[in-house]
């Protein structure tokens, strides 16, 4: 009930409520930052005074310096982020990029944002309405309260979309940020963005005008690992650098999965800023990348084609090797050459150059065919190739067992001229380039190096021929 000024009490009803439109200034309403964090946001209100870019945050957070703020939205049709000054004005239902020193805060002036449609399914006062671009959007809670994802709803060129309907025109996972990796997210709170997946053009969000339970924090959707892939298996895959982490990568096998993509091979949302990525190319679908990659039970084996952004500091963690069958090993390739079995669950570092990799899970004869070696049993240097080389040349060695490597390189003289390697790696197969450097990157003269491989109580050297 509603009492207006006068003393007239008005009575709404459930599906046709009273919508107050409030006019908020700018210290009414208004959000704050973590220090130093990126997070996905949006304004839900309609801006006054101007929908700028650095109208709306430029009075809080001061002129735009990307070395105190920097704000970005994301283009769908170049898939690229767009700094301001390229980012969008400020809409509800746009989503941003943000990240500021010092946690600060900043406000909107504007008035309570309301829906732009009818209702679509009955038993609320109307949607809020997003337009979505076909590939990924970078959108956000366009009211000032927590929504929930199951009440949102889609449509189809103006044609409200069944579940099932709608999973063929989206990926109805909402990627939100929580400041270090993706969360799939069951509620949205005011202020928050996320990122959707459309499969194809004319296709709507539509945010009912439902409130959240008050007080009730944001919620993420159980990650794969938790849930049953029917009588399948499942690998976790995650790569971690400069703080932040792509996670909630899974390849595996399931009864209800398709060769091909299919409704269990969810997509991989744009690398996060200053983040490393992680995700599947599914043969015959170059459309977008996977963030699982789920196939048919086998009875011999698979491979799995994985990216990788290109990044230093990178580390590799692999988990869930139990669950595969006990007559099935699994081995990782990248492009660098390196081979590393997965008798165990696997954490390692990348090269700074590996962009692509091959996970392959088969017997013991459906490795052999593919030319996989097991896991060596004693360690070996082998000859550099090529050998004489100008400018750079391939050293392979293998473990037997994880540990420390040292891997140097000396001149004639016995004075070291380079360290390609100084700590920690998987057993396996590896090969590491040296590109005729010196530590502090200046090319070095024709002649006889030697390289020498220290781990555990291993140690051997060979010669080398630079020739110019």
């Amino acid at each position: 009930m509603l009492t207006a000024s006068n003393g007239t009490a008005m009575i709404a009803s459930p599906t046709n409520p009273f919508i107050i439109v409030a006019h908020m200034t700018n210290d009414q309403l208004r959000y704050t930052l973590p220090n130093t964090s990126y997070r996905i946001i949006g304004v839900p209100a309609g801006i006054t005074g101007g929908n700028s870019v650095l109208t709306v945050f430029g009075d809080d957070l001061g002129a735009y310096n990307n070395t105190q703020w920097r704000l970005a939205g994301y283009d769908t049709t170049s898939a690229g982020y767009e700094e301001y000054p390229g980012a969008d004005p400020v809409v509800p239902g746009r989503g941003y990029w943000i990240i500021a020193r010092g946690g600060r805060s900043f406000g909107a002036t504007g008035y309570s944002n309301r829906p732009n449609h009818a209702p679509v399914i009955g038993g609320e006062p109307g949607t809020y309405e997003v337009e979505l671009k076909q590939g990924w959007n970078l959108i956000a809670n366009p009211f000032a309260f927590q929504i929930n994802m199951d009440d949102v709803v889609y449509d189809d060129n103006g044609a409200i979309l069944t579940e099932d309907a709608a999973n063929n025109a989206v990926d109805t996972v909402a990627y939100a940020y929580n400041g270090s990796s993706y969360y799939s997210a069951a509620t949205v709170p005011a202020w928050n963005g996320f990122f959707i997946y459309a499969k194809k053009t004319g296709v709507s969000v539509h945010f009912p005008y439902f409130q959240f339970p008050t007080g009730s924090p944001p919620k993420a959707i159980t990650p794969l690992s938790a849930q049953k892939v029917g009588d399948g298996w499942s690998l976790h895959l995650e790569v971690e650098a400069n703080g932040r982490l792509d996670d909630g990568n899974f390849a595996g096998v399931s009864s209800g999965a398709s060769v091909t993509s299919d409704g269990l091979d969810f997509y991989e949302p744009p690398a996060a800023p200053e983040a490393p990525s992680l995700a599947f190319q599914i043969p015959g679908d170059e459309r977008a990348l996977r963030r699982t990659d789920l196939r048919p039970v086998f009875e011999d084996g698979a491979e799995w084609l994985i990216k990788l952004s290109p990044m230093s500091g990178r580390t590799v963690r692999i988990s869930g090797v139990e669950s595969i069958p006990e007559n099935m090993s699994a081995v990782l390739i990248l492009d660098n050459g390196s081979e590393i079995p997965l008798e165990s669950d696997a954490s390692f570092a990348l090269d700074d150059g590996v962009e692509e990799g091959r996970l392959i899970v088969g017997t013991k004869e459906y490795l052999e065919g593919e030319g996989v070696r097991l896991l060596p049993t004693v360690y070996s240097l082998e000859q550099n190739f090529p050998n004489p080389f100008n400018p750079s040349s391939n050293i392979k060695f293998a473990l037997p067992k994880s540990g420390h490597v040292a891997l140097d390189i000396y001149n004639i003289l016995g004075q070291k001229v380079t360290t390609l390697l100084n700590r920690e790696l998987p057993a396996g197969y590896h090969t590491v380039a040296w590109d005729g450097a010196d530590t502090e990157g200046r090319p070095v003269a024709s002649g006889i190096y030697f390289y020498k491989i220290m781990s555990g109580n291993f140690a051997q050297n060979r010669k080398m021929v630079l020739l110019k």
